[in-house]
């Protein structure tokens, strides 16, 4: 999370009044989004003139304005016909409003570390089929602009839509993973929401105690991947929905199950605010998910790879504290096992447990 003093340099007087000839920028956040005060501090910094609005719909504002899920953070804004999500830093937003790119507007996926400047975020711009390409050296990219983005976003596309889902798919398939499923997976009961089913490996794993599996997915290709290991079992239906808004409704499930899910969702909080809103009174949430290490030099690494980690693997964070943002959403964990997986460290400290909303 981004602390209030560090999206924008503090000055000692205050922030200088709003510039002329500046876009207004209407923030709209969710309103248990703590992090947005420090970008809206950063952009009166700026001398943007800005309005802020909270609403608990924020997902459905995102999907209004075209933002994709992978790119997408706990709050937005919308300036001079664009879309800024994230924590886009001012400079960027003043090169968006000069170059005029034919585009939707400018991201800054998820969060970024809290010991990065924002000059060196990675700030991408996304156009309306919502493929995307890294923002270039000033007067660069923009101004290549439709060409060159057309060109990565048929790249981007086929990377994501036909690669990304095989390569998924096959690196989830590993032997070694298979006793944390069996565990996470035999635990669940009753009616379950599976919130990232990908490509179904976890649905061999589900015992007769359960009488429903509804699998949650954004993914069509892995959807359809999922939709054919399903066969012709009448528990199984699917949802391509994301996760932070779960088209269902309140206490409607016996049990949430995540495996591997909650490091690639733009905004894990939302989402996790979402399975606690659709889990019954005394309903589990079962999870097993890799995240932030106990290891100082591990958690080095892991903040270091992620920003290029992330757009090669789905939206993948590798250093998202799980049990803390469990924790932070309500939920009282009832039983929790950490340790590292065999393969390099900060790709596999799991957390593995089950908890309750409280």
């Amino acid at each position: 999370m981004h602390p209030t003093g560090r999206v924008g340099r503090s000055r000692p007087c205050g922030p200088l009044p709003a510039a002329k000839g500046l876009s207004k920028v209407t923030v709209t956040k969710d309103p248990s989004c703590g992090c947005s005060p420090g970008w809206v501090d950063h952009l009166k910094q700026a001398r943007f003139p800005l309005a802020v609005i909270e609403t608990s719909e924020i997902n459905h504002v995102k999907t209004r304005l075209g933002v994709p899920w992978p790119l997408a953070a706990c709050h937005t804004g919308e300036m001079a016909g664009y879309v800024v999500d994230g924590h886009v830093p001012a400079p960027a937003i003043r090169r968006q409003l000069s170059e005029k790119p034919r585009a939707t507007g400018l991201a800054v996926p998820g969060m970024e570390v809290e010991d990065k400047e924002p000059d060196t975020y990675e700030v991408i711009l996304f156009g309306p089929s919502g493929h995307r390409a890294l923002l270039g050296r000033p007067g660069g990219l923009m101004n290549r602009e439709p060409a060159l983005v057309a060109t990565r976003e048929k790249w981007m596309g086929f990377y994501n839509d036909v690669v990304l889902p095989c390569l998924i798919d096959r690196a989830m398939r590993k032997e070694e993973l298979v006793g944390y499923r069996r565990r996470v997976v035999g635990a669940a009961r009753g009616r379950v929401l599976e919130v990232g089913i990908g490509s179904g490996l976890n649905l061999p794993f589900y015992d007769s105690s359960v009488t429903e599996i509804i699998g949650l997915e954004p993914s069509q290709p892995l959807l359809e991947l999922a939709s054919r290991r399903a066969g012709a079992n009448r528990t199984v239906s699917f949802l391509p929905a994301s996760a932070e808004a779960i088209p269902l409704d309140a206490g409607s499930v016996d049990t949430v199950v995540t495996t591997w899910t909650m490091c690639s969702i733009p905004d894990a909080r939302a989402a996790l605010a979402e399975m606690r809103r659709v889990l019954r009174p005394g309903g589990e949430l079962l999870f097993v998910e890799h995240g932030r290490a106990p290891d100082r030099w591990v958690v080095h690494l892991q903040d270091w790879l992620t920003p290029a980690w992330r757009p090669l693997a789905g939206g993948c964070h590798l250093n998202r504290p799980i049990a803390d943002l469990i924790t932070a959403a309500g939920f009282k964990i009832d039983d929790l096992r950490t340790g590292y997986a065999p393969g390099p460290k900060p790709f596999t400290f799991l957390y593995e447990g089950s908890a309750k909303g409280t």
